[in-house]
């Protein structure tokens, strides 16, 4: 059985029978922006037209003011993923042994897992101040990994099948394929080498000032 969260391609859409109705509501639209080279392969499929290519939203907005000042809490590792995605046994017992080797505590955000060390239900700016204040990420999502590039900090993105297009491509929007983990016997290297944010956050801020031009000159 396929998983529900595979990317969608215009086969997929022919195949539930939504394709010429996408179509042609994507053809009443007078500009179109995506987030990912899957997204835009989709749209050209069905419009004949390249669309802008955007970074997430969530970096272009400066949080900071939001986020709760008061946050005290040890250094810790988070792990952001979904229940039933990190189930392997080699991949719980590396990220164990990883934080082990740190003498740092495991924390999961959001959903139980019995091999981390403690479970947070935060609000949704309380997330954003457990990723700011985060010693490491560890993540198989791709709002994770755009925390994590958000507040500059040494992570990896376990990539899956399911979500490996959107994953792959925010990645080598940053030159952050090197924090792709494919195999769990990297994955420390992979955290323990630091990453060139002075190039990341250059790369932000110019797509962050044609994102805004973008939305200044299509919203009337």
């Amino acid at each position: 059985m396929q998983h529900p969260l595979v990317a969608t391609t215009t086969d997929k859409l022919q195949l539930v029978g939504k394709k010429e109705i996408v179509s042609s509501l994507l053809h009443d639209l007078d500009a179109i922006s995506v987030r990912d080279e899957n997204s835009m392969k989709v749209i050209e499929e069905l419009t004949g037209k390249t669309p802008w290519l955007h970074v997430d939203p969530v970096l272009m907005f400066d949080y900071n003011q939001f986020i709760p000042d008061k946050f005290n809490r040890n250094e810790y590792i988070i792990v952001y993923t979904y229940p039933g995605r990190i189930t392997d046994k080699k991949e719980i017992s590396s990220i164990r042994n990883f934080a082990k080797s740190k003498e740092l505590k495991l924390i999961s955000i959001g959903h139980y897992f019995s091999w981390c060390d403690e479970v947070v239900i935060p609000t949704p700016f309380e997330v954003l101040a457990y990723f700011r204040g985060a010693s490491y990420i560890i993540t198989d999502t791709f709002h994770g990994s755009v925390f994590s590039i958000k507040f500059n900090k040494e992570f990896c993105t376990i990539v899956r099948d399911m979500n490996s297009n959107k994953l792959v491509s925010l990645l080598k929007q940053f030159k952050l394929e090197n924090r792709i983990v494919t195999d769990m016997n990297k994955m420390q290297k992979i955290l323990e080498t630091p990453i060139d944010y002075a190039g990341v956050n250059k790369i932000i801020m110019e797509e962050t000032k044609r994102s805004i031009t973008y939305l200044t000159q299509n919203i009337r």
